[in-house]
């Protein structure tokens, strides 16, 4: 996620900033509950786009940056109050994501499939909400039996890219609904670090325990507050149902061990990168 999106905006309302400040100090959910809504929303509202890319929008579009390419869906996702699609690219466009391999199939059960573990999030207090507010597009991508997939980029900031398990696999609904998690996160804190940079230093670096290898700091304090919310919702979701909480648990402690290999703050942050990055780690850490 050390990508960052190059379109044109204007300068950002204060309101928003302060709000997202105030949240920083007082909220306890990580996802801060109602920010989404507000960031989608300031970023319309600045970016210097057709208002139609919005209003029609879908992951070719987007990239074609205009509203004739056709966008054929696989059904819509009840997410909270919004709907999300999922979104079939052509060939040409799917040969411009390299490295993703996408799913063929277009059955319809997928579609439950996804809709099962957008209800599982409805246990967690506001957010199916969160997701819906910025994840407009969803893509089905392929990969081994067992395994989890998925994906998200600065450059489509409604889009997301996720694999579904087979239905006969283990705990596939909470593992679909952590990939969720993981990359409406992702696209919500590109949209903070475009009002308020979460970094002061590009160049600067970290050891990342997902990579092996050292990445920005943008790009680890993306990792911990994706992985900082996901382990607080497990938390809530382990105690709703006795089936889940193996699941829940077991992933909570390896995000635990993971995030253990982190220092108390890297170099390089900003401000209110290095606020995040402390109240992440800690409410792991507790």
């Amino acid at each position: 996620m050390e990508e960052r999106d190059t379109r044109s905006f204007t300068h950002s309302e204060p309101d928003v900033t302060s709000s997202l400040s105030l949240r920083l100090g007082k909220e306890d959910l990580l996802w801060f509950p109602g920010l989404t809504a507000e960031l989608v929303a300031d970023f319309i509202s600045r970016s210097q786009v057709e208002p139609s890319l919005v209003e029609q929008y879908g992951t070719s579009r987007w990239l074609a940056g205009n509203t004739r390419p056709p966008a054929p869906d696989g059904g819509g996702i009840r997410v909270g109050p919004h709907v999300a699609k999922i979104e079939y690219l052509s060939s040409e466009t799917a040969a411009g994501f390299e490295g993703l391999h996408f799913a063929d199939s277009r059955d319809p059960e997928i579609r439950e499939q996804i809709q099962g573990a957008v209800d599982v999030l409805t246990h967690v207090p506001s957010m199916a909400e969160s997701i819906g507010s910025v994840v407009k597009v969803i893509h089905l991508i392929q990969c081994p039996r067992g395994y989890d997939v998925s994906h998200s980029t600065p450059e489509l900031p409604f889009s997301i890219f996720v694999s579904i398990p087979e239905k006969d696999e283990r705990d596939a609904p909470l593992r679909v609904a952590e990939s969720l998690i993981h990359e409406s996160m992702h696209l919500q804190l590109t949209l903070v670090d475009i009002i308020e940079p979460l970094a002061v230093d590009d160049r600067a670096t970290g050891y990342s325990p997902w990579k092996n290898e050292d990445r920005p700091v943008t790009g680890l304090l993306h990792g911990l507050y994706v992985f900082a919310v996901i382990h607080q919702a497990l938390g809530i979701l382990a105690g709703v149902r006795g089936e889940w909480r193996q699941y829940c648990r077991n992933r909570s402690s390896e995000i635990e061990r993971e995030i253990a290999s982190l220092p108390e703050a890297p170099e390089g942050l900003s401000k209110m990168g290095i606020d995040l990055w402390r109240r992440c780690h800690e409410s792991i850490a507790d």
